[in-house]
């Protein structure tokens, strides 16, 4: 994977020393590429799945566009993949207590998700394109980028 944050902003001083404002492009292995920003310029509140025919945008509130819009109206067959259908994470989290269910967002779908935010503000940080090893969870060939996956902790704490 492949990932690169440009239009970054981050605060000299002041209460947070963590990205702002950003817009950040993930490649993956498989070729999809993924964007997302903080601002409405270019992907308001949202993610954008970007194929060779064509993007569908996401918001964080659930609403979906899409080019060519038709995709939106295309039914997913018997054999296909289904996503889950979830209202909303906190109620399925609530749900899936009582029924012993899975969850919509599993541990890995969350560390997955948290993975790539992370990539994004290191690259943001280096202020220069990086590649990630997803099964070693490692960036590859580049020790600056693989020391800001941890901190060093204070004494008596160790891990």
């Amino acid at each position: 994977m492949e990932v690169h944050t440009s239009s970054v902003e981050i605060p000299a001083d002041g209460l947070v020393d963590d990205a702002i404002a950003w817009r950040s492009e993930v490649t993956y292995s498989n070729g999809v590429r993924m964007s997302y920003s903080s601002e409405g310029n270019p992907h308001p509140d949202g993610i954008r799945f970007i194929g060779t025919e064509g993007w569908i945008h996401i918001t964080g509130g659930g609403t979906m566009s899409a080019s060519p819009a038709e995709v939106l109206k295309s039914v997913i067959g018997p054999g296909e993949i289904h996503l889950y259908a979830s209202p909303g994470h906190h109620r399925n989290f609530l749900d899936c207590i009582k029924t012993r269910q899975p969850a919509a967002a599993s541990a890995d779908v969350g560390h997955n998700a948290t993975t790539t935010c992370n990539l994004a503000e290191i690259s943001a940080r280096l202020g220069r394109r990086v590649k990630w090893h997803a099964q070693g969870e490692r960036f590859v060939d580049d020790d600056e980028a693989n020391r800001l996956l941890s901190r060093a902790m204070r004494a008596p704490w160790r891990v």
